[in-house]
């Protein structure tokens, strides 16, 4: 079993914040420019798919479905975020996270050619509305 497999499982999801709707606080790891940009990085530290629908499922708020959000990443894997904290993970209506998804691509080039830092762009997506 992998070890991100088995933080995963050892966190309970007692401890996550109620309202999964609002913003989170956004949380980074440690990476270096050159790791993000690396072709295919993020499917490298991507959470499963066993995490994330157990969140989508307790997060949903009440009289919804879960299909009817996407649990994102406030900051962007792509950008630097935590893959797996909740502090870094929300719901979001489809339309709004397919609009944020175009802010994080930009954002992301835009990094990778030296345009912005990591936390210039890990700011900037933090202001995205």
């Amino acid at each position: 079993m992998s070890k991100l497999l088995l933080a995963l499982l050892l966190v309970p999801l007692t401890v996550l914040a109620d309202d999964h709707t609002i913003f989170p606080k956004g949380v980074s790891q440690n990476v270096q420019v050159a790791q993000l940009c690396i072709a295919g990085y993020t499917k490298t530290i991507r959470p499963p798919v066993s995490y994330t629908n157990k969140l989508k499922v307790q997060w949903t708020p009440a009289g919804h479905k879960p299909n009817e959000y996407e649990l994102d990443h406030y900051i962007p894997l792509e950008l630097g975020g935590s893959p797996t904290d909740p502090n870094n993970l929300w719901m979001q209506t489809w339309d709004t996270a397919r609009r944020k998804d175009i802010a994080e691509s930009y954002l992301h080039r835009q990094m990778c050619k030296g345009v912005y830092t990591i936390a210039e762009a890990q700011e900037k997506i933090r202001n995205w509305k």
